[in-house]
């Protein structure tokens, strides 16, 4: 929003009303925690991340979120001086609303402690379902049916700041990652056979080549299935022998750095149909594999300016790799508003030499 008119909020109720926004979707399953410098009223960054099922980890969670905030908007230069701290329910959880409420109490007292720590000031500190939202730090009982979240139906003023500056509607998450999920039934089956025999032809070839001449090989393929899908002579819908192929080799640093190379804007939406197809055909035994996939996804994503769903990639990517350090960075870029023109120079720029030295 900093590109618009800046918009002032004073009550809790816009505060619930600003969490879609903030993020682009709407999130569940998530504590969110946004910066806020308030000598300019600027936002200073905004994490999030899922609620850990073990409630040990809440705390210790808490206070490396505060701190990695504050330490992200200190290397761009931000000071932040005020938190909005979100926990967004499961739609799963048992007691959903008012009962949920209750439990998340020992996290939000973690974030509270987390926040004043650093001698942050807390805007307020919610706890939002799909529909309704409640204050932990209301000096009275909260009621069991919370306030109404506000938005398209029933709008306020961040709905209408919205829809006057021309922000796009926020989705949902899940319906985000549904687009990602795995396959299933009979494709689902000839997939996962598909990749099995890929695994021993690909430890066939190592064998008998070595590793190196398996990844320029691989490289090599990667290009000319990328050039032929541009070109309109082949279906970003491939046949799961292919599939298996890609998803595999997609795991060699050079092949997914060739891949990011991919980030021309004719290219973009051809391609981010392919890294999709590639994501949903990554079967439960093989879900890891999706993290490569799924972050391409997100870059694509990222270059036709849709950076909620590349932050949902991103995220999902890290799910299924958390050790998956350029996922990691491109999150990390969206949550500072890095342009993404900066990020696809510096792509193109390793696609030309890459070229050039394969020349």
């Amino acid at each position: 929003m900093s590109e618009h008119t800046p918009l002032r909020l004073s009550t809790p109720d816009e505060l619930a009303e600003l969490l879609p926004h903030l993020l682009g979707y709407h999130p569940d399953n998530s504590i969110i925690v946004a910066g806020i410098n308030t000598t300019t009223g600027a936002l200073q960054g905004t994490l999030r991340t899922d609620i850990p099922a073990d409630e040990a980890h809440w705390a210790f969670l808490a206070t490396d979120l505060i701190a990695t905030l504050l330490e992200r908007s200190a290397h761009h230069g931000g000071t932040v001086s005020q938190v909005a701290l979100y926990i967004c329910a499961d739609p799963n959880d048992p007691g959903y609303g008012y009962d949920s409420l209750l439990h998340h109490a020992p996290l939000a007292h973690a974030l509270r402690n987390a926040a004043l720590d650093h001698e942050l000031r807390i805007a307020d500190l919610l706890y939002t379902t799909a529909t309704h939202w409640w204050s932990y730090l209301t000096d009275t009982e909260p009621t069991r049916e919370g306030t109404p979240i506000r938005g398209p139906h029933n709008p306020g003023s961040v709905t209408a700041y919205a829809v006057v500056e021309g922000l796009p509607t926020p989705r949902r998450r899940a319906d985000i990652l549904a687009t990602l999920a795995p396959i299933d039934g009979t494709k689902a089956e000839q997939q996962h056979a598909a990749l099995d025999t890929a695994v021993l032809a690909l430890t066939d070839r190592i064998h008998a080549q070595g590793h190196e001449a398996v990844k320029e090989q691989a490289v090599q393929h990667l290009r000319a299935t990328l050039e032929s899908l541009l070109a309109g002579d082949a279906a970003t819908d491939i046949d799961p022998d292919l599939a298996a192929q890609l998803i595999l080799t997609l795991h060699y640093a050079p092949v997914r750095d060739a891949a990011y190379g991919y980030v021309l804007p004719d290219e973009l939406p051809i391609l981010q149909n392919l890294w999709r197809h590639l994501a949903q055909r990554c079967v439960p035994d093989y879900r890891h594999l999706a993290s490569v996939p799924i972050a391409l996804f997100g870059i694509n994503s990222w270059g036709q300016d849709d950076t909620a769903t590349a932050a949902v990639a991103f995220h999902a990517a890290l799910e299924a790799e958390p050790a998956y350090g350029f996922a990691q960075m491109m999150l990390d870029a969206i949550n500072q508003s890095v342009p993404f023109d900066l990020v696809k120079g510096l792509f193109l720029q390793h696609r030309a030499s890459r070229t050039t030295t394969a020349s």
